[in-house]
């Protein structure tokens, strides 16, 4: 994970953790700065465990973690706010939006294995990123864009063989809230179509939206290779869907309720299509999880007197472990459910 520590000079914080010596890595200073530039942080995972992130606002920087360490930061080709993604080939792709005269447009510039950057390329003009950004599917990237025009959500894919594709048209309408499916399975997102839960995928051809239920709130959804799963807010109500790759969307499920009505939900599923939701409550965390077949969630389950207001990270593994990470007044926390 990645953090600001919202002093002076700024300093931007990274810690990995490793499952085979069941240990966090030492805290590593990513990027510092006298002018409090690196308010923003970017940080994408491969299958590997390799790592790499981008700090910045008016000036960035970016680094890369080997599965092992953290190299030195580097601010070479870069010089604004960029969401990022990385391929297991060590690929990793940049997407950020810019004024250019009058005119909104949205750009990609990739970072080789061996740290060469390509030139850059516009994606899309008259557009910003909204709720888009870019992630990794496979050995290919997909950008997601929202247009100034229709109101609309685009993405565009990126094949190593072809380059650039041409634009795939999402939503219909604007939206309130959005969220690019998280995980490497499938290109998913998750929007608000007037005050109902949407989800699209892609399946290679177009994309398809289904209508999941009543959202007033956050939207947060993942992706794996056996199911899916979509969370949503309606006012203080919790919700679920899970997509089954047979049977499509399940029914939407309240799973709890949260007073922290400013706050996305985040969850997850395993390769072994587990799932896995947690939420801040009061000054609870809860937590509750799906195992793959079975038609019920396991109770929920609260790690009590956090004061949490948001938890950033759910993760779920086929081994059956779990670890939350949030935030509250006294700094970043993260505890594991073996």
């Amino acid at each position: 994970m990645v953090w600001n520590d919202g002093l002076t000079p700024t300093s931007t914080l990274a810690t990995v953790f490793d499952p085979r010596s069941q240990a966090w890595s030492e805290v590593t200073p990513l990027e510092s700065d006298s002018q409090n530039a690196y308010g923003f942080a970017s940080l994408a995972f491969n299958s590997k465990g390799e790592a790499f992130a981008v700090v910045g606002t008016s000036i960035a920087a970016w680094n890369r973690f080997d599965g092992a360490a953290w190299d030195t930061a580097s601010s070479t080709n870069i010089g604004e706010t960029r969401a990022c993604a990385l391929a297991n080939d060590g690929t990793a792709m940049t997407f950020w939006s810019a004024v250019v005269g009058n005119e909104s447009r949205v750009f990609a510039q990739s970072l080789s294995p061996t740290n060469d950057w390509s030139a850059v390329q516009t994606l899309a003009r008259g557009a910003g990123i909204g709720f888009g950004g870019v992630a990794n599917y496979g050995s290919s990237f997909v950008a997601y864009y929202h247009a100034d025009d229709d109101k609309a959500y685009y993405s565009r894919r990126y094949e190593p063989s072809r380059g650039w594709l041409s634009p795939e048209r999402i939503t219909n309408v604007d939206t309130s809230y959005g969220a690019i499916g998280r995980g490497d399975a499938a290109p998913m997102f998750i929007w608000s179509d007037a005050d109902r839960a949407t989800a699209s995928l892609f399946d290679g051809t177009s994309w398809t939206s289904d209508d999941l239920g009543p959202l007033y709130g956050g939207v947060y959804g993942s992706t794996g290779p056996r199911g899916h799963i979509a969370i949503w807010r309606d006012h203080e109500s919790v919700f679920a869907s899970r997509y089954d790759l047979s049977e499509g969307w399940s029914a939407a499920l309240k799973l709890g309720t949260s007073d922290k009505q400013e706050a996305y939900v985040p969850g997850e599923v395993d390769a072994e299509g587990n799932a896995l939701v947690a939420w801040a409550n009061g000054s609870d965390i809860t937590w509750r999880r799906a195992m793959r077949g079975a038609r019920a969630w396991v109770e929920g389950m609260p790690i009590q007197d956090q004061d949490g207001y948001q938890v950033y990270t759910a993760i779920n593994s086929s081994s059956g472990e779990v670890m939350l990470v949030w935030s509250n007044p006294l700094g970043v926390w993260a505890s594991r459910f073996e």
